[in-house]
């Protein structure tokens, strides 16, 4: 529950989720690496890498909602 409302997140096989600060992160194996962060205002970002800026990690640790969810997408080689 976050701000008073429930949110459910139905995840695809093969997939894992947890929360950090109340922000969803969804790992999905991929034939590529990237992360997908999606933004309050409805708008998301592609990061081309498997990390996030700092400003992105502090808004995350300071609940700001400025981040609502976070995919990442991670490719088997990465796994082992």
């Amino acid at each position: 529950m976050v701000d008073g409302a429930v949110n459910v997140l139905h995840l695809e096989p093969n997939s894992l989720a947890f929360t950090i600060c109340q922000v969803p992160v969804v790992y999905k194996i991929s034939s590529a690496n990237h992360i997908e962060v999606f933004y309050h205002d409805g708008i998301s970002e592609i990061i081309d890498a498997l990390e996030l800026s700092k400003e992105l990690s502090d808004a995350i640790f300071q609940r700001t909602n400025r981040v609502v969810r976070i995919s990442v997408a991670i490719t088997e080689n990465n796994l082992r």
